[in-house]
């Protein structure tokens, strides 16, 4: 988050600590060709890497660095919606009518979250913050919390159905949502409280960065073990499930 608290020993640190994680995890995802099963994962963290040396590039002009920011988590939150999508596609027996069930939903959940943000904006800013940056975490923290609750009903359809993710999808998921969770606790303490506590709250939220980046790094270095799918739940479940929905869109 454009701040002056960017300069900091500690804050400097964890955001080296970040680029250099990333450098090697778009290494490792090259070196082993992953981009050809994970090409969502693999664009973002090649993004990630570039736009992370770039913001170092520029973090001593401010309006430089401002509007490279914001511009850059547009991108960023767009491949994470890249992401969520393609790991939902990749589970082994999602049927088609159970991606558009969650699809629509979260249409219709970004939606509601957006006119939110706008009420937001419309009653007006902390007194500590311009309205721009106000609008731009407004609309972030809208996004952050759609994208947690896509990742949450990934995980919701997975266990209850007996689904399988890959060692790939549980690795980005887990860490998607920590960085999703941090990104959203210091955007929504910092539009309601101000600057008091950015300090902490940039902390947290690239700390959420490089932890995500750790378990990203730990997924696709570890291989994945190939075992039998054990399930409790019968797999006509799904199926049941399937025809009525399909049944439900159809009235």
């Amino acid at each position: 988050m454009p701040s002056m608290v960017m300069n900091t020993s500690i804050v400097r640190l964890l955001w080296l600590s970040g680029i250099l994680l990333e450098g090697i995890l778009s290494a490792v995802i090259f070196r082993k060709k992953l981009y050809r099963v994970l090409p969502a994962f693999s664009t973002y963290t090649l993004a990630g890497t570039l736009i992370d040396l770039t913001l170092w590039g520029v973090q001593k002009h401010y309006a430089v660095y401002f509007y490279t920011y914001w511009f850059s988590e547009t991108v960023l939150i767009f491949l994470n919606g890249w992401i969520i999508l393609e790991m939902y596609g990749r589970l082994q027996t999602m049927y088609p009518v159970v991606r558009t069930v969650v699809a629509r939903t979260l249409v219709i959940a970004g939606a509601v979250f957006s006119l939110l943000s706008y009420a937001m904006v419309v009653f007006g800013p902390n007194k500590d913050i311009s309205r721009l940056p106000f609008i731009l975490m407004s609309a972030e923290r809208s996004f952050m919390i759609v994208q947690l609750g896509a990742l949450l009903a990934l995980f919701m359809i997975v266990y209850s159905f007996g689904l399988k993710m890959t060692q790939y999808d549980r690795g980005i998921a887990v860490g998607l949502a920590i960085m999703s969770a941090a990104t959203l606790t210091m955007v929504t303490l910092v539009a309601s409280v101000g600057r008091r506590y950015e300090y902490i709250l940039t902390i947290l939220d690239i700390f959420g960065a490089v932890a995500a980046s750790s378990i990203w790094l730990v997924a696709v270095v570890i291989p994945e073990k190939t075992q039998a799918a054990t399930s409790t739940i019968p797999a006509l479940r799904i199926e049941e499930w399937d025809a009525a929905l399909s049944e439900m869109l159809n009235k």
